[in-house]
C-alpha cells in the first residue's frame, strides 16, 4: 500500500486509495505469492510484456520497456486485507529509505524531533532504471516522502506528525533498505525485508508449487457468463 494515500484523523488512520501499486519486475510466485496471485482479471499491469500474446502469460523478467514495471489491484485481492481500510492510532510508524550513499545504519529508532527531520527531508535513492534513461542509482530528497503530492508547506505536515507521535506515544523507526558500509555498488544491503517463514508456512508454500506451476498463465479474461 502506498503511504502517500494513507491518512490520519482524530479517530485513527485510514486508506483512501482502495488498492495497491506494486513493483512486479522479477515477480516470483514463491517469494511474493500474495502479489503474484493478485495479478488476475481486475488488476492493471503497466510496462510489462507478454511471453505469449495469445495466452497472455506475462514475462515478469522482461525489462525492455523499463525496470519500473508495475501492477495495480484492489485491496480485496490480498488475503487478510483489512476491509474497510480503517484502523486506530498506530503504535509504530516505519519510514523506509534506500540509502545510496551508505551513511545510515540498517535500523534506527527516532525521537519525535528526529522523525520530523527525516520526514521533511525525505531522503532516499533514485534507483537505476526506475526513470527512463536514468541508469545510475543516486541520492535524492522528496519532502514527506511524497513532495509532488503536497498542497501545503512540508513543515505543516511535519508538525502534525509530531503532534500525533507525542499524543499517542508512537514509536518511529527508520529502516534502511539501501546500503551500509559503502555506497551503492560497494557496500552491502542494509535491512533485508525478506519475510522469514515458519516451518508450517514453508510446507504450505511447497504444496503451492504444483498449483503455481500449473497456473502461470495470467487470467486476464473475464469469467464466462452463466447464461
Amino acid at each position: 500500500m502506498d503511504v502517500r494515500f494513507f491518512k490520519a484523523s482524530d479517530q485513527g488512520v485510514f486508506n483512501i486509495e482502495g488498492g495497491c501499486y506494486a513493483k512486479c519486475v522479477g515477480l516470483d510466485p514463491l517469494k511474493e505469492p500474495e502479489i503474484y496471485q493478485a495479478v488476475r482479471f481486475g488488476s492493471v499491469l503497466e510496462n510489462v510484456r507478454f511471453k505469449d500474446p495469445i495466452t497472455r502469460e506475462v514475462d515478469y523478467n522482461d525489462t525492455s520497456i523499463t525496470q519500473n514495471t508495475r501492477v495495480s489491484y484492489p485491496l480485496d485481492f490480498i488475503p487478510g486485507a483489512k476491509l474497510p481500510a480503517v484502523g486506530g492510532h498506530p503504535k509504530n510508524i516505519i519510514f523506509l529509505t534506500s540509502d545510496a550513499i551508505g551513511v545510515l545504519p540498517p535500523i534506527s529508532k527516532l525521537s519525535s524531533t528526529q522523525a520530523m527531520y527525516h520526514f521533511i527531508s525525505g531522503y532516499t535513492a533514485n534507483m537505476a532504471g526506475v526513470v527512463a534513461g536514468d541508469n545510475e542509482t543516486s541520492a535524492t530528497f522528496s519532502a514527506c516522502f511524497g513532495e509532488a503530492f503536497l498542497p501545503r508547506h512540508p513543515t505543516l505536515y511535519a508538525e502534525l506528525l509530531e503532534q500525533k507521535i507525542q499524543k499517542h506515544n508512537t514509536n518511529v523507526w527508520l529502516l534502511n533498505t539501501g546500503w551500509i558500509n559503502g555506497k551503492y555498488g560497494v557496500g552491502t544491503v542494509g535491512f533485508d525485508l525478506t519475510i522469514r517463514e515458519s516451518p508450517s508456512s514453508t510446507r504450505e508454500r511447497s504444496s503451492m508449487r504444483s498449483t503455481v506451476a500449473n497456473s502461470t498463465r495470467l487470467s486476464t479474461q473475464p469469467p464466462k457468463s452463466s447464461t
